[in-house]
């Protein structure tokens, strides 16, 4: 029964990645750049955390608690306010704001879904009687044992040696950007993008305001032009520097090992500057099956891991980012019960491949009569 069931939500969901593409995303929501540096001093006050580069963004709204010490961002999707990430600020008010928040979903008659939250306050969730299922992991290098020494490594040194061979060199620029350098960087985006559309919410996209706040990782040819870059986010935790990198792009005629030589430049210079990690970001649906419960979910993400290469090549992601020997830290959504698993998947991807209005917005197309039958899936 399993079986049949993941068999029918494997094709559901494929189903899904076909029909968004008929649908077009509205940004809605737009932030001054008052609110922008208000943001940015409190996520240097409070230390950041491994999603919260991603509220420079402009498109999430912004929830302040407990007379602004803590911050929880989300965006509205249909009858849903989806958070990304754990609320940032003051530890010891994450319930209260919590709570906070729930007050205000249920004012505006919406349900709440968490994403991408971290193991810290788990406890929290499951108190309120909220599901968890585990949706990827984060992978995250510690820099005092990072090496290109060893048999594991033998890829990767040699695709380091033949970029700079051919030319390449690897530069870090840190804002205020030229504008040229913007534009430059533009190019090679727009190289990587072809025919794809930018996706949003949980992943960075170019927009030139955004990386105007964060260091740029650089690799060019000897001529100047530019090969490949990431964008670099700094956080704090616990007192220990960490460097995201987050928006990763590179020309498509570049040589192959180019981010192999970029990545390690960049850990290189992690080490450098003494930084304690350096998150090389996050593998969507690895490591969810679990043998103690393997569920329809647990099924369908499997799959889609193993299997989905047309789409989006997570196990490919996966084994890339694995060359450098991260640590993995798991990353969940939380939602509630009554509310059904796969209507809220359903409404991550269109989120976050930005076809949709975030406001107030109803689904709109064949397949969501049978999604709302199946809502106590799960």
């Amino acid at each position: 029964m399993i079986l049949m069931m993941s068999v029918i939500l494997i094709a559901l969901i494929l189903i899904i990645f076909l029909c968004i593409g008929d649908l077009k995303f509205k940004k809605v929501i737009s932030h001054n750049q008052e609110e922008r540096n208000e943001i940015m001093n409190f996520i240097e006050q409070c230390g950041g955390n491994h999603t919260s580069h991603l509220y420079l963004l402009g498109d999430k709204n912004y929830f302040w608690s407990q007379q602004k010490r803590v911050l929880i961002t989300y965006q509205r999707i249909t009858n849903m306010f989806v958070v990304l990430g754990d609320p940032l600020g003051d530890q010891h008010l994450i319930k209260e704001a919590m709570n906070e928040f729930n007050r205000y979903c249920n004012q505006q008659g919406v349900r709440k879904v968490y994403y991408q939250v971290s193991h810290k306050h788990l406890s929290l969730y499951k108190d309120e009687g909220l599901l968890i299922k585990k949706v990827g992991e984060e992978a995250k290098v510690y820099i005092p044992d990072h090496s290109l020494t060893g048999k594991k490594m033998t890829n990767i040194r040699t695709n380091v040696n033949k970029c700079k061979r051919s030319g390449y060199h690897f530069e870090i620029y840190t804002p205020p950007h030229h504008p040229q350098l913007l534009l430059n960087l533009k190019e090679v985006s727009d190289s990587w993008l072809g025919d794809r559309k930018e996706k949003s919410f949980s992943i960075g996209y170019f927009e030139e305001s955004y990386l105007s706040h964060f260091p740029i990782a650089v690799v060019s040819q000897s001529n100047g032009t530019i090969m490949a870059f990431a964008s670099l986010a700094e956080h704090q935790e616990l007192g220990e520097k960490l460097i995201t990198i987050d928006l990763m792009r590179y020309r498509r005629e570049s040589l192959s090992g180019t981010m192999d030589f970029l990545f390690s430049s960049i850990l290189n210079w992690c080490s450098e500057e003494e930084y304690t990690w350096c998150s090389l970001g996050n593998s969507p649906l690895a490591n969810i099956a679990n043998k103690s419960k393997k569920g329809w979910y647990e099924t369908v993400a499997n799959y889609m891991f193993t299997k989905s290469k047309s789409t989006y090549n997570f196990k490919g992601l996966f084994e890339y980012k694995d060359k450098f020997k991260p640590k993995w830290d798991s990353r969940y959504l939380i939602y509630e019960k009554k509310y059904g698993l796969l209507l809220v998947i359903l409404n991550l991807i269109l989120l976050i491949n930005r076809r949709v209005s975030i406001e107030r917005t109803q689904l709109r197309f064949p397949v969501i009569p049978f999604v709302k039958k199946m809502r106590k899936v799960g």
